[in-house]
């Protein structure tokens, strides 16, 4: 009877490792899901913000003077922030050929909401990868632009610069001209570098870019169709690089901002709305950019996903471990950091394409949206076979050791998907 006990216990014990093994290497969600996905692309408008009128161009057909007066006038009583929305929608297949077999008859079902911020010269447009894919699961996802960091800004920046237009010319910090002897890609470099960097310390980027995400949430509870569906209860920020700070800006991280324009004078600053519940921060930033300081990170009390990777090098030629800062600094409770195996910068863009060109391939991208969907379905939906997806680290196993995976500082269950 004993050895029957024994033999049967060594039997059970056997099986519950083979079943962790094969649920170690397997993949969590990696194809779409059960929805039909809806895209819905509008311009909203946040009137509490006024626009610059520096930037803004007469639109409504306006030709004389007066109608561009008045348009202008129109324009700038409020801040623009064109949206793409990714809808989940039920698939219904019809009896009529010439009728659509995709139909949004779900106004009884509420999704939650992910909030993605594209990064500097990105658009609505971009990320179609990761948003798609979470609407295909469930999620409702609305991708901002954001204006001032999108893409026509940082087009019209360069431009200025190439025609002399800028105060500083390419490649200068003193406004003197380039050496006409530099290498084309050297002068390049300089320009994209001036850019980006005066760009992601423009203070009225870092502080538009969480407060449109704060109203991205407003209009959702009063939009006339999205209010029906949109769980405002069940929110989640996520962003790209540029991106990346603003998701960490509305998690709660304190910034170091100038106050009043000037440098020699600076402030802590927090953009936290309380109604976003967890963040995902790809392509993260250290310390010495943006506001960012050593103890930035202590004032987030989210659970946070950092995705980087191993060539994910930093702003201004920073080593790619410069990107591993907040992970490390960060109390957060339930901190995750995923690092891809030559996974670039301009991976997580989700452009697929030729390695040599530094842009994402598709093994690249499956890692990501495992772990971004397991990530929502435990800490917005309180799914536990997500929750041991992430705790088993099954991403490495079931990626054949394509990432590494972290995570520290774990919550009681009870507290979980509420």
């Amino acid at each position: 009877m004993i050895r029957f006990i024994v033999v049967a216990a060594l039997i059970t014990l056997g099986m519950s490792y083979a079943a962790s093994e094969a649920f170690a290497q397997s993949a969590y969600k990696p194809d779409a899901g059960r929805f039909g996905v809806e895209v819905i692309d509008e311009t909203w408008r946040d009137d509490a913000r006024a626009a610059d009128p520096a930037k803004v161009d007469p639109g409504d057909g306006a030709t004389t003077p007066e109608q561009v007066r008045i348009s202008v006038a129109r324009s700038i009583r409020g801040r623009r922030v064109p949206v793409r929305v990714y809808l989940p929608l039920t698939i219904h297949r019809t009896s009529v050929p010439e009728q659509p077999a995709v139909q949004n008859d779900i106004l009884s079902t509420r999704f939650p909401v992910v909030i993605f911020s594209h990064g500097m010269g990105g658009s609505r447009e971009g990320y179609e990868y990761i948003a798609r894919h979470l609407a295909s699961h469930g999620y409702l996802v609305v991708l901002p632009q954001h204006a001032g960091s999108d893409k026509d800004a940082i087009f019209k920046a360069g431009k200025d610069k190439l025609l002399g237009k800028d105060d500083s010319a390419p490649g200068t910090t003193d406004g003197t001209a380039a050496r006409p002897e530099a290498p084309r890609t050297t002068r390049g470099s300089r320009l994209l570098r001036g850019i980006t960097d005066e760009n992601t310390s423009d203070p009225a980027n870092l502080e538009n870019r969480p407060k449109d995400l704060t109203f991205v949430i407003d209009r959702l509870m009063t939009h006339p169709r999205l209010s029906l569906v949109a769980d405002t209860d069940h929110i989640a920020a996520a962003g790209h690089s540029f991106g990346s700070y603003t998701t960490m800006a509305v998690c709660g991280v304190r910034l170091q901002v100038a106050k009043g324009g000037a440098e020699t004078t600076r402030t802590l600053r927090s953009f936290r709305d309380e109604r976003v519940r967890c963040g995902i921060a790809m392509s993260p930033q250290g310390q010495g950019v943006m506001g960012i300081h050593a103890g930035a990170w202590e004032s987030i009390t989210v659970p946070m996903l950092l995705v980087t990777g191993t060539k994910d090098m930093g702003q201004g030629d920073r080593a790619a471990s410069w990107r591993h800062q907040p992970f490390d600094a960060l109390r957060s409770p339930d901190t995750y950091l995923l690092n891809i195996r030559d996974a670039t910068h301009m991976t997580f863009s989700g452009r697929t394409g030729a390695a040599r060109l530094g842009v994402a391939n598709e093994s690249h991208l499956t890692i990501v949206k495992q772990t971004v969907v397991a990530f929502l379905d435990w800490y917005l939906c309180g799914k536990p076979d997500a929750k041991a997806w992430l705790v088993e680290q099954a991403v490495v196993k079931s990626s054949d050791g394509g990432c590494e995976f972290e995570h520290k500082m774990p919550r009681p269950a009870s507290e979980r998907g509420k």
